[in-house]
């Protein structure tokens, strides 16, 4: 019997993970598995299955999605693999958040004949952020647009290495690349750039550009391809997207 392949490549899952911040008391990663309407024109954006996870378990958890092949559906229509994606949350969600939220969500639902409180339930968890871990910009290429930032067929991320001079400042990159199937997820740990920029540059303009002002750099740099930018869902390193295997460029 031929099962639903999520896990595509465990040790880029681990590493993935491993590269996660650590939770603390009353914290949880969200995760989710959809389809989408633009991997597949005959199917519209269905959310599957929503979750939590940790660390130690998010391996286990992603394993319980490989049903039998058919299992999916979507109005009795069984889905292929190139159908789902995985999607997680890199930013922990806090518990005790969703737990206030919800609770006071409660007393506008106790007079409503119709709800799912599990949906509820799990729609205030993916809303309630504990801290910003990273900054996601989500690059989008579409096929035939011209990009400044493409040369010879690939994406220049050299202007990263010249904001963030990890080599000679001694710091931890601040970033890192995620190839998807349509783009790339760039995130950006806003704590340790900062930190970074500050101890390298202090206040000075480099060329052009004030580094402390990195958000608006990238949005510039990588425009009109950044699609969004903040907390929201991105492909799973070494899980499945449309029959695509995303995972971590060495930038």
């Amino acid at each position: 019997m031929s099962y639903y392949k999520i896990i595509n490549n465990e040790s880029v899952l681990e590493n993935f993970i491993d590269w996660l911040p650590d939770l603390e008391d009353n914290q949880v990663f969200f995760l989710a598995l959809q389809t989408r309407h633009k991997y597949n024109p005959d199917i519209r954006d269905t959310m599957l299955r929503r979750f939590t996870a940790t660390k130690n378990n998010m391996v286990a958890k992603i394993k319980e999605l490989e049903l039998r092949l058919g299992a999916w559906s979507v109005k009795g229509v069984p889905l292929s693999l190139d159908d789902l994606v995985l999607y997680i949350n890199p930013n922990p969600r806090c518990m005790l958040k969703a737990n206030v939220g919800m609770g006071q969500h409660c007393w506008k639902l106790k007079d409503s004949s119709k709800f799912n409180l599990e949906s509820e339930a799990l729609s205030f968890i993916q809303k309630s952020k504990a801290y910003t871990f990273v900054v996601d910009f989500d690059i989008d290429i579409k096929e035939g647009e011209t990009y400044t930032f493409i040369k010879e067929g690939e994406v220049d991320f050299s202007f990263l290495k010249k904001m963030f001079p990890v080599a000679r400042s001694g710091f931890d990159s601040p970033y890192r690349v995620l190839k998807t199937r349509g783009g790339y997820h760039l995130l950006v740990n806003p704590r340790v750039a900062d930190l970074q920029i500050k101890s390298f540059y202090g206040d000075r303009v480099i060329k052009g550009f004030a580094p402390l002002q990195w958000h608006k750099a990238i949005r510039d740099m990588f425009s009109p391809a950044v699609d969004a930018v903040g907390d929201h869902f991105m492909p799973v390193p070494g899980g499945t997207q449309g029959g695509f295997i995303p995972y971590f460029l060495k930038v």
